[in-house]
């Protein structure tokens, strides 16, 4: 489902279930709207937009998690504690010695297969 309120979409792009955007946004051609994303009014789209996360910023910045949209979805609680702390692992690492993204992204490896054995969502 993607709410279209005055967007201009730019090209191919791929979204997938439960986008929602507010008025006057454009997308640019090829990105990615990840799932139960959400993006501020008035904001020029020009990267990939993580899943379950919000963007707003004239040139779209990571603002944190859609927390409104994956509860009103239905997410439990465990389920958003679980993507909080995928979130901060990855998008906000401050420790010097914490690895690569990579390294990063294998640690959370582990809550990804937890919430898709959930079954409650499409992960």
């Amino acid at each position: 489902m993607f709410k279209e309120s005055r967007k201009l979409l730019l090209g191919p792009y791929v979204f997938v279930g439960y986008v929602h955007t507010a008025g006057a946004t454009v997308v640019h051609q090829f990105c990615h709207l990840g799932s139960f994303s959400f993006f501020g009014g008035g904001f020029v789209v020009s990267q990939d937009i993580p899943k379950y996360t919000m963007v707003a910023g004239e040139r779209a910045e990571l603002r944190g998690l859609n927390l409104v949209g994956l509860t009103r979805r239905g997410f439990s609680t465990a389920e958003i504690r679980n993507l909080k702390a995928a979130y901060r692992k990855i998008f906000m690492h401050a420790d010097a010695n914490g690895g690569s993204l990579k390294d990063r992204l294998a640690e959370v490896v582990f809550l990804c297969i937890a919430l898709s054995l959930s079954g409650s969502h499409d992960l």
